[in-house]
């Protein structure tokens, strides 16, 4: 009970591993068995005099942080830097769990693949790329995005991964301690381009998370940070240094190695007065933005020959808050965002600012209505008045530049997890958000938002503008064909053109949906139906395809208050079975030939006018003449299924 202690181990290493952050549990059916949770999981048969590890590396991630054991003995449970694992024999064999999204990811970036691919670091997770739709067979596995469809590009903890914007195959990644690595998809070679120290007398901080970014004016420069930013001319094959340091360089903060006489992490996780975020701006060049862990917003016009420290002109913020991110307007050149996180010391309020003169001046950017401290920010680089912001509980976006914010509630995203990265595709107006903890998300055509940021008035009944559709052949799904429910599967992006269109609260009211009456605008903007509507087939919305006079295809459709959303699969319409009642839904047809076709969209007695363009398969196909042979022999076959159903009735 306590009243005598002695002690069962004094290794304070098992496996040459550090022993730290470890938890006891004794076994609820043997007292002599005792777990050590700890970067090994451990397991002691004799009270605690020797242990073994029972999670090797070859088949469970190291790091332990939860741990379970069942009263049966043998079952046990651990939750890890991977994920969690099971174990039905004591730890002898494990089963990974892979249908749970918990990747965090710190930062994201796209490339202009079609589809494009999506690149992220992971926590203590590497470097991978993955895409943003599969072009696979619908109806098995391959319909949604699997984790074998992503690809790891590099080891360690994974934090900025970015692709070249001239050549596809290049990109860079990073894990702690500064290490820098330029990779090659076509080679699969991996190579370090870390930036070295200036002179022996100098050591180089680099942030757990370090600062990186591409110039936007000329892609072979490649900008890093340490306490210095560091400056490649040539995609990091040679490195300088353009500025001096850009950190408090607070002796008092750079003392990671004493740790505190506990043991040293050795992975660079306690470095400070670093540099975080580096953001050259997209409008003039020679504009480059630094944010630092010790409250520093440095900002140079000269390309590093000359740095202004801004932050005190910054008001509210408490001394050497963290800097995480800044975002360098994509429209103005003297704009720029900057969002600070200060809850290391338990201040959770919320800073997010901008400037419009290249950080002489600072306006807050309505804090009361985000709930927590801020990772980043983005904006849109069609609309400037589109910003997206994520905070510690959730994604949110603005209308009016900053001037209010509406929390992101639609579709499946889950609205309270830490968003961590931002970045809108700019050729397909998509969202992409990295969370820590539920993995990375594809918002799909943001056009609806920028229409309203750009100051539209939808009245009763609007239909956006349709992004153009991609028609492509889609391969046989692989490796799993039939996964069962223990393999992670995203949604995949519904197949055709999207389809959006809004639908003010009075017109809602007036018609209804065969679930029961359209319902009032819901909280969020009114966006509770904009994933909702995605392919549905019935509703009181008409939406009509037509090319020319030709009436091609009649849907239906959702008529919620706010935006909703179809799909169009890109098919003509077809002939009803002969079976069929006459208010079965219209039945799908072929698809139709590339090319231009007009939208018409019908609630009540509103209507909207719209088009769409069909674009081919870019990786070739049919040419149109075999198109029209294989339409012609359908249209054959439809007349006689239009007899044999005249006939049966």
């Amino acid at each position: 009970g306590g009243e005598s202690w002695r002690t069962v181990n004094d290794d304070r290493n098992v496996n040459d591993r550090p022993f730290y952050y470890s938890r006891i549990y004794v076994d609820p059916t043997n007292e002599n068995r005792v777990y050590r949770v700890s970067g090994d999981l451990t397991m002691s048969e004799d009270g605690g005099r020797t242990f073994e590890n029972i999670a090797p590396w070859s088949s469970v991630h190291v790091d332990h942080h939860a741990f379970w054991a069942h009263p049966n003995g043998h079952t046990i449970v651990s939750g890890n830097d991977g994920g969690v694992y099971f174990s039905h024999s004591r730890g002898d064999s494990w089963r990974f769990v892979e249908n749970l999204p918990l990747a965090q990811f710190y930062h994201l970036s796209v490339d202009d693949g079609v589809p494009f691919n999506v690149y992220g670091g992971l926590q203590d997770n590497g470097t991978w790329r993955g895409p943003s739709q599969v072009w696979e067979t619908p109806g098995f596995a391959g319909s949604n995005i699997m984790a074998h469809h992503w690809e790891e590009l590099g080891f360690g903890d994974g934090f900025a991964a970015l692709i070249d914007p001239t050549d596809p195959n290049l990109g860079y990644g990073m894990s702690q301690q500064g290490n820098l690595y330029r990779f090659d998809l076509r080679t699969s070679v991996s190579e370090s381009v870390r930036p070295p120290a200036p002179d022996e007398d100098t050591e180089l901080r680099f942030n757990w998370n370090a600062g990186i970014a591409v110039d936007p004016h000329d892609p072979t420069i490649l900008y890093y940070g340490s306490q210095f930013v560091h400056r490649s001319p040539d995609r990091g094959e040679s490195w300088e240094i353009i500025s001096p340091d850009l950190t408090t360089d607070d002796p008092g903060k750079q003392r990671q190695v004493e740790s505190g006489g506990l043991t040293l992490d050795v992975t660079g996780a306690e470095n400070f007065t670093t540099i975080l975020t580096i953001a050259p701006s997209p409008v003039e060049e020679g504009v480059i933005w630094v944010g630092t862990d010790d409250g520093n917003v440095q900002v140079t016009r000269d390309g590093g020959d000359s740095w202004t420290n801004v932050v005190d002109r910054i008001p509210g913020i408490p001394d050497t808050t963290w800097v995480p991110h800044i975002e360098a307007s994509k429209h103005v050149a003297g704009r720029a965002y900057v969002v600070f996180d200060d809850h290391r010391r338990g201040n959770w309020e919320t800073y997010v600012y901008r400037t419009d003169d290249y950080g002489r001046s600072w306006d807050a950017l309505s804090p009361d209505q985000i709930d927590g401290y801020v990772h980043v920010i983005e904006e849109d680089p069609a609309e400037p008045d589109l910003l997206f912001l994520g905070s510690e509980f959730g994604l949110y976006f603005s209308l009016d530049g900053g001037e209010s914010w509406k929390r992101w509630t639609p579709g499946d995203y889950p609205g309270g997890a830490p968003t961590r990265a931002l970045v809108v595709h700019e050729r397909d107006a998509d969202l992409a958000v990295g969370t820590h903890g539920r993995g990375a998300w594809i918002i799909d055509d943001i056009r609806p938002l920028r229409e309203m940021a750009g100051g539209l008035e939808p009245g009763r009944l609007h239909l956006f503008e349709v992004p153009d559709a991609i028609q492509h052949t889609r391969a046989l799904s692989g490796p799993f064909y039939f996964p069962g429910d223990t393999k992670y599967q995203g949604p995949n992006r519904p197949y055709g053109a999207l389809i959006s269109y809004y639908v003010s609260p009075d017109l809602a009211a007036s018609v209804e949906d065969e679930a029961g009456p359209s319902q009032p605008e819901a909280p969020g903007g009114g966006f509770a139906a904009f994933f909702g509507g995605a392919g549905r087939s019935t509703g009181p919305a008409t939406i009509q395809i037509m090319q020319a006079d030709t009436l091609v295809r009649t849907l239906k459709g959702p008529a919620k208050a706010g935006v909703n959303r179809i799909a169009w699969g890109l098919e003509r319409k077809g002939i009803p079975a002969p079976d069929a009642d006459e208010d079965d839904p219209e039945p799908a047809g072929p698809e139709v030939f590339p090319g231009p076709y007009d939208v018409r969209m019908v609630i009540g007695e509103d209507t909207a006018y719209g088009s769409v363009t069909v674009r081919p398969d870019p990786r070739g196909g049919k040419t149109r003449d075999v198109l029209a042979a294989n339409l012609e022999q359908w249209r054959r076959g439809q007349e006689t299924l239009g007899q044999l159903r005249a006939t049966a009735r």
